[in-house]
């Protein structure tokens, strides 16, 4: 249904996956991409876990939220992050230029959300935005949300 609004409204959505154009899954957009793999890979080092393989490497942490309340957080930002940032492809006519396009895009999530942790989960949120500020450097690139 999705996809035949979106064609009467002369929206056509790409085939492929918008960072990589491989066959487009849900399971490729968010873990299999390569895009989404580098991601996976730097939160996984930074907290000495083995995340974003799939779904459920993420979702198992969900039970014990308080224990993992600051990778649960940062977690929903990558997800929320990587479907508003292909989001913005489709509909805003985003150019890809890198992937710190959208490691900008997690780090201004996971600061917008700051006034929501409490302090411990803060502490360590904000031990990951360090590591995100000190890798980019650079101030932000336009042309994306």
């Amino acid at each position: 249904m999705t996809k035949d609004n979106l064609k009467k409204r002369h929206i056509e959505k790409p085939e492929s996956c918008v960072f990589c154009a491989e066959n487009k899954t849900v399971q490729h957009l968010f873990f299999e991409c390569v895009v989404a793999k580098i991601i996976w890979q730097t939160v996984s080092l930074h907290f000495n876990k083995q995340l974003g393989a799939c779904l459920e490497s993420i979702a198992r942490l969900w039970i014990s939220h308080k224990k993992h309340g600051a990778l649960n957080s940062i977690c929903a930002a990558i997800l929320w992050c990587i479907w508003k940032f292909r989001n913005s492809f489709i509909f805003d006519n985003v150019v890809w230029i890198s992937s710190n396009q959208l490691w900008w895009l997690i780090l201004r999530t996971l600061q917008n959300w700051k006034i929501i942790y409490k302090q411990e989960i803060l502490e360590r949120v904000e031990g990951f935005c360090s590591l995100l500020r000190s890798v980019l450097k650079a101030p932000p690139l336009l042309g994306w949300r």
